[in-house]
């Protein structure tokens, strides 16, 4: 019977197998497209075939994952996304306010 897992693991629990996916995954888009280059082509098959690479491969992506859901956690969170309330008037805005009336132009003394 044909062996469909490049690493030739035997099938372990459900988190290992979605933890180790992405890397599988990674590997194999790897594997069916090899470089030009024959020594570069054995690397990728040699790196296809082991399962640490395949585990190395699958850290990084999650760790990149969560780097990246972080930071867009942080950017809903941020503070800039709120809107800012007025500040208070000034002395100036608050002498012009008391000038002048600002619904209808007239000025008011």
């Amino acid at each position: 019977m044909a062996n469909d897992r490049l690493d030739g693991t035997e099938r372990r629990s459900f988190l290992y197998e979605a933890f180790t996916l992405p890397g599988r995954i990674i590997l194999w888009v790897k594997y069916m497209n090899p470089p030009k280059e024959y020594g570069d082509a054995r690397a990728i098959a040699r790196r296809a075939k082991s399962p640490i690479m395949t585990f190395i491969y699958s850290f990084i992506f999650w760790l990149l994952a969560a780097f990246v859901s972080f930071l867009i956690l942080c950017e809903l969170s941020s503070p800039s996304t709120y809107v800012t309330p007025p500040h208070p008037p000034t002395k100036i805005e608050y002498e012009y306010a008391a000038e002048y009336n600002d619904d209808d132009g007239i000025e008011r003394r």
